[in-house]
């Protein structure tokens, strides 16, 4: 694999779609580097992370292309009708052979650019902008919502497709539209048109019969909502094969017969090697080191595809702690965070996560004091090249659960967050019925196991019927006992909030009153909140020390960085 070095454009256009990554061969240091857009790979000697592989493209100029007829392409079977239907220009010899067909690459509905076939020499070319942010090819003509929606490996699979449905109805146009840059790029087009793709209740991918189209459909199926994909099954190579053959009626067919797409699959013990193996790099989320009790008790953090429980009394200090572990999740690159704060306003969010990096708690000031200059470099500093952080905007409540999910499969599968942070589930679901908290866990459940995201849901606990504020369990969280019946982790947090002593006050404890990985429960340290840093540091018994101090005498006016354990994050 190697050492990743940085992003860098490409010749698609994407700015910084090529992962450069540092290898060594027979003591040589060299570097290569695929593009996650429209995956070009450029191999050793064509590619300096010291620059940009970005070409200077040459400027974009339609009309030639335009004033090219639109005819089909007789030896494919590809008529006259379905070309123009599709906006697809075509080149001729002096012998009416086709030697160019220009496929319409849109963005919006307007013409962005042409993909160029090469017929005689079987090469593509880019005309304008080619990224897989555009539409699909064929997007543009159909209204989204609909019943059905086909996705074809290439363009004249697509017309392939649509002539053979025709064929049987012609009074009916089925949605059918294909990558722009084949199939390995399908993924990266649906998760660019997400909203769109999914609005449709079927979505039937028609690929190659080959390896890489069998591998292509299994990874766009994953992308699409639960039960939407259905895969056909191909006996000849592709769609325009069946074309060709003249065999329209199986290809028709083989549409009507795919098989709905389910990722539950049979395997040996000795097949599941490989998916340990190549998860365990990335297989734990760790706690920053002040968690270190924290982390023990979980096994080393949070795993992939895991929900974890938060809960809490209101006003203990749970979103300040949210906050620092957000903060400390953003230090590490292969993270991406997307958060559901539905207590908190997108400048609230600035505000504490920019405090937190510049350790000034800037709720404690009048905003006409900030130095907006000052505050605007470094908070870009924070957020540095990569911003790898992703809000819902709520804009209040959700009217339904669909709703809510429907933002949260975009989140985590458009955008390729593998952290998601809920907070509270009481504001996310339109109710705190036992039912609406039961099916909100389970489709939780469903989404970490089906994307490997990590999932933290922070809930609010009941008022204690002790005077004690540590005595809480699980038992505790409000609503429906699917809280921590379908959690994999249960981290409970509770504070002294009235107590006399400052240090007590500010402290809070972390138990863990459920871990599935490991079995480990019970107590697993304090925490320490510096109002005037924003930072939460460990700590050790809150009480233990003020008991130390009153027989001893004080040692400073905070207690923070006394010991190893006063370290923040």
């Amino acid at each position: 694999m190697g050492d990743f070095v940085k992003h860098v454009g490409c010749e698609c256009g994407s700015s910084d779609g090529v992962a450069v990554y540092q290898k060594e061969e027979n003591g040589e240091i060299f570097y290569d580097g695929t593009c996650f857009v429209c995956g070009k790979y450029y191999p050793k000697g064509e590619i300096d992370p010291n620059t940009t592989v970005e070409k200077t493209k040459e400027p974009f100029d339609p009309e030639p292309i335009q004033n090219l007829p639109m005819r089909g392409w007789k030896e494919r079977r590809v008529g006259k009708t379905v070309s123009e239907f599709y906006g697809v220009h075509t080149e001729m010899d002096a012998q009416e052979n086709v030697t160019k067909r220009y496929y319409p690459i849109t963005k919006n509905s307007s013409v962005v650019g042409y993909k160029m076939r090469d017929c005689t020499e079987k090469d593509f070319r880019v005309f304008g902008n080619g990224s897989n942010g555009n539409e699909m090819f064929g997007q543009h003509l159909f209204s989204s919502g609909g019943k059905h929606l086909i996705i074809c490996s290439g363009e004249e699979d697509a017309m392939s497709m649509q002539q053979a449905m025709w064929g049987k109805n012609p009074n009916y146009t089925t949605a059918i539209i294909s990558p722009i840059n084949g199939e390995k790029s399908v993924t990266n087009q649906i998760k660019a048109n997400f909203d769109w793709v999914t609005s449709f209740e079927k979505v039937t991918l028609v690929f190659d019969s080959d390896d890489v189209g069998k591998e292509e459909a299994q990874r766009a199926a994953k992308v699409l909502k639960p039960g939407q994909a259905h895969i056909a099954t191909m006996n000849l190579k592709d769609a325009n094969e069946y074309v060709m053959a003249r065999r329209d009626n199986e290809l028709v067919a083989a549409f009507w017969k795919a098989e709905r797409f389910s990722p539950i699959e049979l395997m040996t013990l000795g097949q599941m090697w490989d998916d340990f193996e190549q998860g365990a790099e990335h297989s734990i989320v760790p706690f920053p080191e002040q968690f270190q009790s924290l982390n023990y008790m979980l096994g080393g953090g949070v795993a992939v595809g895991e929900v974890t429980l938060v809960a809490a009394q209101t006003s203990v200090g749970k979103s300040s702690i949210i906050n620092n572990l957000v903060y400390s999740f953003m230090s590490d690159a292969f993270n991406k965070i997307g958060l559901l704060y539905l207590e908190s306003t997108p400048r609230e969010i600035v505000q504490n996560l920019l405090s937190i990096h510049m350790e000034d708690n800037l709720s404690l000031k009048n905003p006409s004091t900030f130095n907006m200059t000052e505050l605007k470099k470094r908070f870009f500093e924070m957020v540095e090249e990569e911003d790898r952080i992703i809000s819902i905007d709520h804009q209040g409540a959700f009217s339904s659960i669909d709703e809510l999910f429907h933002k949260l499969e975009w989140m985590v599968k458009a955008m390729g967050t593998n952290i998601v942070v809920v907070d509270p589930i009481h504001a996310a679901v339109p109710s705190n019925e036992n039912s609406q908290l039961d099916e909100f866990m389970d489709r939780c459940l469903k989404l970490a196991k089906q994307t490997d995201c990590t999932i933290f849901v922070v809930s609010h606990v009941k008022k204690p019927d002790s005077s004690d504020p540590h005595e809480i369990s699980e038992y505790s969280t409000k609503g429906s006992g699917s809280l921590n019946q379908i959690a994999f982790n249960t981290i409970l947090l509770s504070r002294d909030k009235m107590a006399e002593d400052e240090k007590v006050r500010n402290s809070t404890k972390i138990q863990v009153a459920k871990c599935r990985r490991t079995g480990f429960t019970g107590e697993a340290g304090w925490l320490r909140f510096d109002p005037d840093r924003a930072k939460m540091y460990a700590c050790n018994n809150p009480y233990a020390e003020a008991q130390e101090e009153e027989d001893q005498g004080p040692m400073n006016n905070f207690g923070v960085g006394e010991t190893k354990e006063g370290e923040a994050f």
